[in-house]
Order: structure tokens, then sequence, then C-alpha cells
């Protein structure tokens, strides 16, 4: 084959490539603007277009505007349009100088996320002269996109970094537990009946880090994903706790097989969450982690394998001996 046959060949695979790459920075975008946490707040699509990739900044930001401006529960969605334009544009205007000067791109991120946020909440704070507890939310919400550009800025490292699997660091796992946590959070809305879409994938999501990361893998998405659902308070706020004991109690079983890490993370969320269970969003989410679960022991490991091995290598036989005896000492304990 010659070399104008090959470029030929490649071309326009490179080009279906970075079409596909903009598309999903595009849904990304979107998605994190559509998540909204105490009932009123949305930093998350100002943290997406501080974090995410330079060359998919105009994706994000085409993505994050359309969020913000379809109809939902933001109070006043002008203004985090205003931070989402500010962000951007002093990304731009800082692109070549933070290149050179700037150690930690994603500390660097947290402050373009933070910034103009906040900037943006304290004048919608002094022009409706609202009182203190507005103030406050404008506050979280600027910390909260701080903290999340941060995350999302590690996770984005992840995927374009060359890390070989079973090699990323917890507090990288951390971060991108906590970004997909965002994103679950927007699904959320998508319901069949008593089951949403995001709380499904929540649970999934911690289920197979049990199965690739253990007990460190699954309290990590647990506290993770939880949290991000507490933030609604709608009901939810134990929600960390019992995704993070069931993740860990899922973690501990996985090395004996999918049924039991199932089972242990069922009961141990279940007997967490008994003593908010009436409410209507306690037994939904009961109502997910059972259908979860069955997903979870349905599905053939082939289809998951690829995705979930890039982040930890997956549990092995030679752990079930620490294992055993770490569930020895639960038992023991009980």
């Amino acid at each position: 084959m010659t070399k104008e046959q090959l470029l030929t060949q490649v071309k326009p695979q490179s080009i279906m490539k970075s079409i596909a790459r903009q598309a999903v920075f595009f849904v990304l975008g979107l998605l994190s603007a559509r998540a909204v946490v105490f009932g009123r707040c949305a930093p998350f699509g100002v943290a997406m277009a501080a974090a995410g990739p330079w060359e998919c900044t105009a994706a994000i930001t085409l993505g994050a505007a359309l969020g913000y401006i379809l109809p939902g529960e933001i109070v006043v969605p002008m203004h985090c349009l205003m931070a989402l334009l500010a962000c951007v544009g002093i990304r731009w205007a800082l692109q070549g100088a933070a290149m050179r000067w700037v150690r930690s791109r994603a500390g660097f991120a947290a402050l373009l996320a933070g910034i103009p946020l906040f900037c943006t909440g304290m004048i919608v704070f002094f022009v409706k002269e609202a009182g203190g507890a507005d103030a406050a939310y404008a506050i979280s919400e600027a910390l909260l996109s701080g903290a999340w550009a941060y995350f999302f800025s590690r996770t984005v490292n992840l995927f374009s970094d060359q890390h070989l699997p079973g090699r990323y660091l917890p507090q990288e796992l951390a971060c991108a537990a906590f970004s997909a946590g965002v994103f679950l959070l927007a699904l959320a809305v998508l319901r069949v009946g008593p089951i949403s879409a995001g709380g499904l994938l929540a649970v999934l999501i911690i289920l197979y880090a049990s199965e690739y990361s253990g007990v460190a893998g699954g309290s990590i998405a647990g506290i993770a994903v939880g949290t991000c659902f507490a933030f609604t308070g709608e009901g939810l706020s134990g929600l960390a706790g019992a995704y993070g004991v069931g993740g860990l109690m899922a973690g501990l079983f996985a090395p004996i097989g999918r049924l039991p890490a199932a089972c242990a993370f069922i009961l141990s969320s279940a007997v967490v969450s008994l003593s908010s269970a009436a409410t209507t969003q306690r037994l939904d989410t009961l109502w997910e982690i059972a259908a979860a679960s069955v997903i979870y022991m349905l599905l053939p490991e082939r289809l998951t394998g690829g995705l979930f091995s890039r982040f930890t290598a997956k549990t092995d036989d030679r752990e079930a001996p620490r294992a055993q005896d770490l569930r020895r000492t639960v038992v023991a304990r009980l």
C-alpha cells in the first residue's frame, strides 16, 4: 500500500473521530448544565467549559448554553450564561500565558469556573436586594463550580494521558466518580415509573467499580455519586452513606462472584436507608437498586470489561484470601 493510499484511508477516519469527539463534549456540556443542585443552582456547565479540552471548548459552550436556556429549575439562568461566556473569554485570553506559567491545569480551571460565577451571582444578589440565603447560595454555587472544574479537568486527563489499566490513583478515581455523578444527576429526570435513568446508572457504576477495584473502588464510587445526588435535597441527604456502605460491601464480596456482590449491595444499602425508607424518594431508590442489581448480574462481562478495565484491573482470585479474612472480621463484629 502506497503512502498516498494510506493517507486517503486515515484522513476520513480522523475526521469522523474528531466529529464524534466534538459531539461527545457537546452532550457532556448539555448534561452538565442541566444538573441542578439545591433546587436552584446549576454550576456545572461553567465548570465543564473551564475544564474541557481547548479544542472542544466551542462544542462544550454550545451544549452548556443550550442546557441553561432550556426550561428548568434554575432561578436566574441568565447569570449562568454570563458566567459561561466570561469563563470562555477569560480562558481564550489567558490560554497562552496559562500554558507557560500555570503548573496545575486543574487548579487554573477551578479559578476560571468559580470566579465568574461568583461575580455574576453577587451582581444578581445586589440587584435583587435579596436576603442572606441568596448570598449563601451564590457563594456555594461558585465553590461547587470551582470544585467540579477541578474534578472534570482531572478526569479529562485520565482519558487523554496514556495510563496503563490498574495504575490510577484513588484520587483520580474519586475525581472520575464525582464527574460521573453530575451527568447522572442530569439524567435523573428521565424516569420510567419509580426508576430514573440516572439512579439506575449510578448503581451500575458503583457495582462495576466494586467488581473491578474492590473495596476501595466501590466505596469511592458510592460516596462520590451519592454525594452528587444528596445535593438535590429531595429526601436523598443520606444517599452518600447508603451508596458508600453498599459499594464497600459489594467490593468485599466481589471476589466470590456477581451474585454475592449484588446481594451484599442490596441488603447493606437497604439497611442504611431503613430509617428514612418511608419517603417516596427513598422507596424509588430501593427500586433502582434492585433493578440495577438484576441488570448487573445479567450483563455479560465482555460488554463492560473494555470500559471499566481502563480505570483499574479486575479483582482476581489472588485477592480472595485477603477478602475472606476481611469478611470473617465483619461477620464477627456483627
